[in-house]
Protein backbone atom coordinates (compact mmCIF):
# COMPACT_ATOMS: atom_id res chain seq x y z
CA UNK A 1 0.00 0.00 0.00
CA UNK A 2 1.28 3.28 -0.77
CA UNK A 3 1.32 6.03 1.70
CA UNK A 4 -1.30 7.97 0.22
CA UNK A 5 -3.65 4.94 0.35
CA UNK A 6 -3.15 4.26 3.80
CA UNK A 7 -3.94 8.22 4.55
CA UNK A 8 -7.28 7.79 2.72
CA UNK A 9 -8.38 4.75 4.86
CA UNK A 10 -7.61 7.12 8.01
CA UNK A 11 -9.07 9.64 7.09
CA UNK A 12 -12.01 7.91 6.30
CA UNK A 13 -11.74 5.71 9.57
CA UNK A 14 -11.78 9.47 11.01
CA UNK A 15 -14.73 10.56 9.51
CA UNK A 16 -16.44 7.65 10.43
CA UNK A 17 -15.19 7.64 13.93
CA UNK A 18 -16.19 11.84 14.20
CA UNK A 19 -19.91 10.77 12.80
CA UNK A 20 -20.44 8.14 15.31
CA UNK A 21 -19.71 10.55 18.09
CA UNK A 22 -21.53 13.51 16.85
CA UNK A 23 -24.69 11.17 16.76
CA UNK A 24 -24.26 10.13 20.56
CA UNK A 25 -23.32 13.50 22.12
CA UNK A 26 -26.83 15.16 19.92
CA UNK A 27 -28.86 11.96 20.52
CA UNK A 28 -28.92 12.96 23.86
CA UNK A 29 -30.42 16.46 23.18
CA UNK A 30 -33.86 15.43 23.04
CA UNK A 31 -33.65 12.84 26.14
CA UNK A 32 -35.41 14.75 29.40
CA UNK A 33 -33.61 13.66 32.80
CA UNK A 34 -37.66 14.54 33.61
CA UNK A 35 -39.24 11.88 35.62
CA UNK A 36 -42.10 12.89 33.84
CA UNK A 37 -42.72 9.93 31.50
CA UNK A 38 -44.59 11.90 28.91
CA UNK A 39 -41.43 13.31 28.38
CA UNK A 40 -38.90 10.26 28.07
CA UNK A 41 -37.64 9.45 24.86
CA UNK A 42 -36.91 6.11 23.84
CA UNK A 43 -33.18 5.31 24.54
CA UNK A 44 -33.43 3.24 21.31
CA UNK A 45 -34.43 5.48 18.55
CA UNK A 46 -33.72 2.59 15.60
CA UNK A 47 -37.68 2.57 15.62
CA UNK A 48 -37.69 5.50 14.77
CA UNK A 49 -37.60 7.63 11.43
CA UNK A 50 -37.75 10.94 9.71
CA UNK A 51 -41.52 10.78 9.66
CA UNK A 52 -42.31 9.41 13.29
CA UNK A 53 -39.53 10.56 15.49
CA UNK A 54 -41.97 13.49 17.10
CA UNK A 55 -44.20 10.36 18.33
CA UNK A 56 -41.94 9.92 21.64
CA UNK A 57 -43.19 13.23 22.64
CA UNK A 58 -47.07 13.55 24.06
CA UNK A 59 -49.74 14.36 21.59
CA UNK A 60 -49.72 18.28 22.54
CA UNK A 61 -46.23 19.07 21.78
CA UNK A 62 -46.55 16.74 18.59
CA UNK A 63 -49.07 19.02 17.32
CA UNK A 64 -47.16 21.87 18.25
CA UNK A 65 -43.97 20.53 16.51
CA UNK A 66 -46.05 19.94 13.18
CA UNK A 67 -47.24 23.64 13.34
CA UNK A 68 -43.69 24.44 12.48
CA UNK A 69 -41.84 24.41 8.98
CA UNK A 70 -41.07 20.87 7.60
CA UNK A 71 -37.74 21.93 7.19
CA UNK A 72 -37.27 23.09 10.22
CA UNK A 73 -37.91 19.75 11.99
CA UNK A 74 -36.16 17.64 9.25
CA UNK A 75 -33.18 20.08 10.15
CA UNK A 76 -33.72 19.19 14.24
CA UNK A 77 -34.66 15.61 13.32
CA UNK A 78 -31.16 15.05 11.31
CA UNK A 79 -28.66 17.02 13.74
CA UNK A 80 -30.08 15.86 16.69
CA UNK A 81 -31.40 12.35 15.65
CA UNK A 82 -28.88 11.36 12.92
CA UNK A 83 -25.91 13.60 14.40
CA UNK A 84 -25.04 15.36 11.36
CA UNK A 85 -23.28 18.74 11.95
CA UNK A 86 -24.71 21.81 11.44
CA UNK A 87 -22.71 22.36 8.56
CA UNK A 88 -23.71 19.33 6.76
CA UNK A 89 -27.34 20.54 7.39
CA UNK A 90 -26.14 23.91 5.62
CA UNK A 91 -25.46 22.05 2.90
CA UNK A 92 -28.00 19.74 2.47
CA UNK A 93 -30.38 22.41 2.40
CA UNK A 94 -28.18 25.50 1.28
CA UNK A 95 -28.71 27.80 4.10
CA UNK A 96 -26.14 29.20 6.48
CA UNK A 97 -24.82 27.32 9.18
CA UNK A 98 -26.48 30.20 11.23
CA UNK A 99 -29.81 29.61 9.58
CA UNK A 100 -29.70 26.03 10.46
CA UNK A 101 -28.04 26.61 14.02
CA UNK A 102 -31.49 29.36 14.65
CA UNK A 103 -33.82 26.47 13.41
CA UNK A 104 -32.60 23.61 14.99
CA UNK A 105 -32.44 26.24 18.52
CA UNK A 106 -35.80 27.17 17.97
CA UNK A 107 -37.67 23.40 17.85
CA UNK A 108 -35.51 22.55 21.01
CA UNK A 109 -36.88 25.63 22.57
CA UNK A 110 -40.36 24.89 21.71
CA UNK A 111 -39.58 21.08 23.66
CA UNK A 112 -37.97 22.58 26.45
CA UNK A 113 -40.38 24.89 27.06
CA UNK A 114 -43.05 22.20 27.03
CA UNK A 115 -42.20 20.72 30.01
Amino acid sequence: MTDEQIAEIYQFDREVFNSDRRYYEHCDDIRFEDSNPKFAVESDMTQYDETNWMEVFDKELCETLRREPEEHLRAYYLYCVCGYTQDDISSIFTKTQQTISNWISKIAEIIKNSK
